[in-house]
């Protein structure tokens, strides 16, 4: 009897002890603080894991840290890959914000206004010239932002704002000795008709009124070629307007109130853009930039002309309403230089990146002057649209974080 108990006993020990390893085997201790149920192994010893944290910083010279510098000559990159050169600080957002002041001289083909006439002996030659708007230099502003668009081979993307809204006055009135005449906006004049056909002034006076709108979208990668020339391609659109308004006031010869006539053109634009930027880098955070881009935009302008003119018809004054309008709808093409030197350096420890550059740039923006193709296709026959000419200083501040 008593060696019965005491197997009973050995049994339920048996018994207890098994349990107890199977439960513990399927789950873990509360202070351990892990997923629960446990998987079929025993649970792991270690604690639950950390939240990460940033990596230290590198300090390799050959990082892709554009502008730091003569170093980059001893480094090696390979031939077989183009590598990045995009700037990057340290465990940032790769997000860059810039702002540009734009001071550009606009000037534009065809904004002449009146013709001039000045001859000392009436039996001698006719000297004749055109009297043209004045052109000027005017402020505008560019903004932008640029960010990484996480491909993993350091493509960004970039959206870009450009605004040049001007307006320039030029009067003029007849000299002495000579004439001034009105040219109604006319490309075509006959010299031997000059004082027959056309009106004799006392003053002329113009104002010439441009609004111009860009938006630019576009997607880039830059990269070393060679140690010290970093290149970025880029490919995108470019959106925008472009409105302008010539407004013409001329004062004929024993008249009292002025004649007036105002020429507008309204016009929107949409197309592919492409180009390349360069940094030639000379030390210290200097460098050396160029850019070239074009556009190929389809556009559609809308040329409109109201108002008076005047004309002489068997040696009397006529005045005559103006109600003209033209569509024109055409592919037209943009492009762009610019050259300028530049400044960067990284800042807390690498964390943000700072640049400057001063750049001198030209834009030629072809046949924009419908307004004066318009009233020659209806008064002396048709002429091209003139060429839209900027060129000027852009300062601009960068901020990478």
């Amino acid at each position: 009897m008593r060696y019965k108990f005491v197997g009973t006993l050995l049994m339920l020990g048996s018994l207890f002890t098994s349990t107890s390893e199977l439960y513990a085997a399927t789950r873990c201790r509360k202070k351990d603080k892990c997923i629960q149920p446990c998987p079929p192994k025993p649970c792991p010893p270690k604690p639950c894991p950390k939240p990460k944290k940033c990596p230290p910083r590198v300090t390799d010279p050959c990082e892709d840290r554009l502008g730091k510098g003569p170093g980059y000559a001893d480094c090696e990159l390979s031939p077989a890959y183009s590598g990045p050169a995009r700037i990057n600080p340290h465990c940032g957002w790769d997000v860059a914000l810039s702002a540009s002041f734009i001071y550009w001289h606009a000037s534009e083909e065809g904004l002449d206004f009146a013709i001039y006439s000045t001859s000392e002996d009436t039996d001698g030659p006719v000297k004749a010239g055109l009297v043209f708007q004045k052109f000027d230099f005017k402020p505008g502003f560019k903004i932008a932002a640029e960010g990484e668009l996480g491909t993993g081979d350091n493509w960004t993307g970039k959206a870009e704002y450009t605004r040049l809204h001007f307006s320039n006055r030029e009067s003029t009135f007849v000299p002495d000795p000579g004439s001034l005449f009105e040219n109604n906006y006319e490309t075509s004049v006959n010299l031997d008709d000059l004082f027959e056909n056309f009106v004799s002034l006392q003053e002329a006076k113009s104002e010439w009124i441009c609004n111009l709108d860009t938006i630019d979208l576009q997607t880039a990668r830059w990269f070393y070629s060679g140690q010290m020339l970093t290149m970025g391609p880029f490919l995108g659109a470019r959106f925008g307007w472009l409105n302008q308004r010539f407004n013409l006031s001329s004062l004929p010869i024993n008249a009292t109130d002025f004649v007036r006539s105002n020429h507008r053109s309204k016009s929107w634009f949409a197309g592919p853009r492409a180009g390349l930027d360069m940094n030639w880098i000379l030390g210290y955070g200097l460098r050396a930039t160029g850019s070239l881009a074009g556009s190929l935009l389809y556009q559609r302008q809308r040329a409109t002309t109201s108002g008076t003119i005047t004309e002489t018809e068997n040696g009397a004054l006529v005045t005559r309403p103006l109600d003209l309008k033209n569509t024109y709808r055409h592919v037209r093409t943009q492009s762009e230089m610019g050259l300028g030197l530049g400044w960067g350096t990284y800042l807390a420890e690498d964390a943000f990146h700072i640049d400057f550059l001063a750049a001198y740039e030209f834009h030629l923006w072809a046949k924009q002057n419908v307004m004066r193709s318009s009233i020659d296709s209806a008064y002396r026959g048709f002429s091209p649209p003139g060429d839209l000419m900027y060129h000027g200083l852009t300062l601009t501040m960068r901020f990478d974080f």
